[in-house]
């Protein structure tokens, strides 16, 4: 979301200016090539993984025409040119019509407002370029888009621009077929949101509002409760992306606020307590995330010895050198060392 909102502006002005207490910033290290296209065009990654970890692509949007596939190295290893891709998910560990599991990758396009599904060939480490399905929405501007796992069955959630979410249910025969099975409104413009894999919930950022949790009852009713609002000081409007780190009994809950270029950390194994906030600076090779959209995080990436994963979030403007936008890639051990979270050995 770009803010055209003049109070806004001066408190992303300020909050970019201000130094976090205790340094609480980090920096990347590796970026992807830009998107070559002007304006506000990268918007939202997401982190496929080898099983092992030794293998990593990112999935990048590019909203005004297209999704690239990156290495680690933030180079493209592939393009699919069309449509208005917003966000991007995926869950591993689907099952396809074929009777083959692999990745299942999900993004919003507003050329058509619709959820497209695409598969992820593991051996070719490509996404297959025809959609499976697209999934008419039925908003009249889609936004957000997240997938996962509630009690063994896939769904998919659509966010709008005026607040409303989605809850679609995928169901595998011959074919995918996809059946909207809840809906809920906020009241206001929604779009990040993510599976909580381990508790078969989902989160929701409400970008002038705050953080929710959203759970599925016997019902299908989506039941919601709040995570933190824009009245504790822990957050700033935009709320933009949501992820999730998983190790062991641990699980953090990485929220993207866009008017300040922060990132907001919570311990969901802690009653969604708040840990404190981040910043990704500048060092010698990188310029610092800023005016942040989308990220992810995946626990799972150790490649190059990242031992706790990456996190990878959308830059808006991308100074060193002077390009396109781009996504930053950044060892989530820092993050950790950042707030005293690093596993004792």
């Amino acid at each position: 979301m770009r803010l055209k909102i003049i109070t806004l502006f001066f408190v992303a002005t300020l909050g970019a200016c201000a130094t976090l207490p205790n340094d609480k910033s980090i920096t990347p290290f590796a970026e992807t090539m830009p998107v070559g296209v002007q304006g506000d065009a990268a918007d939202d990654p997401a982190i496929w993984t080898s099983k092992d970890g030794n293998l990593v692509r990112i999935i990048g949007t590019q909203k005004k025409g297209g999704i690239y596939l990156y290495d680690l190295k933030g180079q493209i290893t592939q393009e699919i040119l069309g449509g208005r891709p917003n966000n991007v998910d995926l869950n591993n560990d689907f099952s396809w019509p074929d009777k083959k599991v692999a990745p299942i990758i999900v993004t919003s396009d507003r050329i058509d407002n619709s959820a497209v599904i695409y598969r992820f060939d593991e051996e070719k480490l490509q996404i297959e370029p025809i959609p499976k399905i697209r999934i008419n929405s039925g908003f009249n501007e889609i936004y957000g888009i997240c997938i996962g796992k509630i009690n063994g069955n896939t769904y998919v959630g659509a966010t709008s621009k005026i607040g409303d979410f989605k809850l679609f249910k995928i169901d595998v025969g011959e074919n995918i077929s996809a059946t909207q099975v809840s809906s809920i409104s906020l009241g206001s413009i929604a779009e990040g949101c993510v599976f909580d894999a381990r508790n078969g919930e989902i989160y929701i950022s409400q970008e002038l509002v705050g953080i929710w949790k959203l759970s599925l009852d016997n019902q299908n009713k989506l039941v919601q409760s709040k995570i933190d609002d824009l009245k504790n000081p822990n957050l700033k409007p935009d709320i933009e992306g949501l992820a999730i780190w998983y190790r062991d009994e641990k699980a953090y809950l990485i929220a993207s606020i866009q008017g300040i270029s922060e990132f907001a950390l919570y311990d969901i194994s802690n009653s969604h307590k708040y840990i404190g906030s981040f910043k990704i600076k500048a060092n010698q090779n990188f310029d610092e995330v800023s005016g942040t959209d989308g990220l992810d995080v995946n626990s799972n990436a150790k490649s190059n010895s990242y031992s706790n994963g990456i996190i990878v979030t959308q830059d808006d403007v991308n100074t060193n050198p002077k390009a396109t936008q781009n996504f930053k890639i950044t060892d989530f051990s820092a993050v950790l060392k950042k707030f005293d979270l690093l596993e004792k050995k």
